[in-house]
């Protein structure tokens, strides 16, 4: 016997399952027949949905989906309803890259305006516009069946808000680059794809000046040379930089407290100063980063030094180059990181530096090498160490990491689609090979041994060290040693010491990983005037 509550639960939850699955159906069938906003005909460039398993995804049991594409509809198969007319069917016939696919209307949306401007500017595609000539095709095998990977409602809407990875053509033709309306663009002179690609680009789009060989972007002066080598350089921006003004009687109170409007002078100053920085002038990076830190308890000597500051930029703005690599198979990302301690305005943070730049596998021979910079960093550390070995391996950790992320940015360069989605970072980056400098004895001493102990009384660091043993594991990350005066991050943490950068500039943007079987340091080497370029291994 049932009780009538029970019952009547029973049918409602009955009639609610029944609603709830109507509902689905309905708002399956209205997104298909949204999708392009009108039927599926012949010619159509879509998207399709796939059911993707990500490596570590898969063991737990999770899988992902993402639209791929964009493909072109072949046919659409139809149904006639019950009253007699023609009805999109439960399968739409697909074309990309000389293969058949076989989907169902649910897994497609129709391209962008976007989508669709990118793909034709790649030219006119050969198609055949058959299936019958497509599944007979000598060359092909059969048509691929993706009916069954349809996508639930939260599936649908997690991947219509994820970006559509292009495919990657292998042996790069032409590169683009943009910020806000201004735009860059790069390819090999006289190479055909390159060529057509630019005269698309101009006639689907309405433009302003075009430019070539020297001009400013982003208040940067960019000149390319003959040997495809670049330079950058800010003069323009540094020769309108300005003192802050001090009358002969404010400029003798050294101790005095700034006022509120001389602190707002000073952080536009170094505002300034931080953008000259961040883009050229990297051999200033620390000193703007000290000055910045001293404002809410800066003095009038703090103006004076901000000046002084100032002219020394403008008497050396430097520039920087970008190097052709025109004989270089492959290119080697390096990273230098290096720390000082307890060096900051407020008497116990630390510094750290970072250099990280492309060069020719030279370097890792030992020998003089071009070095381009791609990215550098002069900051506080985010924590109070304990002691300078604390500081170091807190520097380099945080250097391997910026490494990490720009050894990934290199390899989705360089690789096709396949080899990245889906995958787990590791198996991406190790397709950039990448090497961390360091000048700390301490810590090249613990990770050059097989096993990794956490003893002694920096514990925290040395479970923050486990992250570089790991990367060297996983990622095959290289780890080399050279003498405080080889290292070039050096500059970045003290700003009374700058002649690792000066001498950098001077050999021309090249530099040395300096190979000395003994470690002998720094102070040591100088004290039996050994030079500080001097390698065990000479280029």
């Amino acid at each position: 016997m049932i009780d009538a509550g029970f019952g009547a639960n029973i049918k409602a939850m009955s009639l609610a399952e029944q609603a709830f699955l109507k509902d689905q159906a309905q708002q399956r069938l209205a997104r298909a027949e949204a999708a392009g906003k009108r039927p599926l005909v012949p010619g159509d460039l879509v998207f399709y949905w796939r059911r993707q398993v990500a490596g570590r995804e898969k063991e737990r049991g999770f899988t992902i989906g993402s639209f791929v594409g964009p493909a072109r509809v072949l046919a659409v198969e139809t149904r006639v309803d019950d009253e007699g007319r023609l009805r999109p069917g439960s399968c739409v016939w697909l074309h990309r890259a000389g293969r058949l696919i076989k989907a169902a209307p649910e897994q497609l949306r129709a391209a962008t305006d976007r989508e669709r401007a990118i793909e034709e500017l790649k030219g006119p595609v050969e198609i055949p516009w058959t299936i019958t000539s497509l599944a007979s095709h000598p060359h092909k095998k059969t048509y691929d069946d993706i009916t069954s990977e349809i996508p639930d409602d939260m599936q649908w809407d997690e991947a219509a808000q994820q970006p559509v990875l292009s495919h990657r053509i292998r042996g790069k033709k032409s590169c683009i680059c943009a910020h806000v309306d201004d735009f860059l663009f790069g390819g090999a002179p006289g190479d055909k794809v390159h060529d057509h690609l630019m005269e698309q680009i101009k006639q689907h789009f309405s433009w302003g000046s075009w430019e070539s060989s020297s001009f400013t972007q982003c208040g940067v002066t960019v000149t390319q040379h003959s040997d495809f080598s670049i330079t950058l350089d800010q003069q323009e921006f540094v020769s309108d930089l300005q003192e802050i003004k001090l009358s002969r009687d404010r400029s003798r109170q050294v101790t005095a407290e700034t006022s509120d409007y001389e602190k707002h002078q000073l952080r536009a100053v170094l505002g300034a100063l931080s953008w000259f920085t961040g883009q050229t002038g990297f051999q200033f990076s620390s000193d703007v980063g000290i000055l910045l830190s001293s404002v809410s308890t800066s003095q009038v000597e703090t103006i004076l030094r901000t000046n002084k500051l100032i002219r020394d930029v403008k008497d050396n703005p430097g520039e920087l180059r970008i190097h052709a690599f025109p004989d270089a198979k492959r290119l080697e990302l390096v990273c230098w990181a290096d720390a000082a301690w307890a060096n900051r305005p407020d008497g116990k943070s630390s510094t750290e530096g970072i250099v990280i730049g492309f060069s020719s596998p030279a370097l890792l021979e030992g020998k003089i090498a071009p070095v381009s910079l791609m990215y550098w960093r002069s900051g506080k550390i985010d924590r109070t160490c304990r002691s300078p070995a604390c500081a170091e391996t807190k520097g380099v950790v945080n250097g391997e990491d910026d490494l990490y992320h720009l050894r990934y940015l290199w390899s989705e360069m360089l690789l096709p689609k396949e080899r990245l989605v889906g995958c787990h970072p590791d198996t991406v980056v190790v397709n950039a090979s990448g090497t961390l400098v360091t000048d700390s004895k301490n810590l090249w001493d613990k990770l050059s041994k097989e096993i990794f102990v956490i003893k002694g009384a920096e514990k925290r660091s040395d479970l923050e060290a486990l992250s570089l043993k790991e990367s060297q594991d996983n990622s095959q990350l290289q780890l080399r040693w050279v003498h405080s005066d080889a290292m070039l991050a050096n500059s970045l943490t003290k700003p009374s010491e700058k002649w690792q950068i000066l001498l950098f500039q001077k050999m021309k943007y090249h530099w040395r990983i300096v190979h000395d079987s003994n470690m002998v340091s720094a102070r040591k080497r100088k004290a039996e005037g050994i030079d500080p370029m001097h390698s065990e291994v000479k280029g």
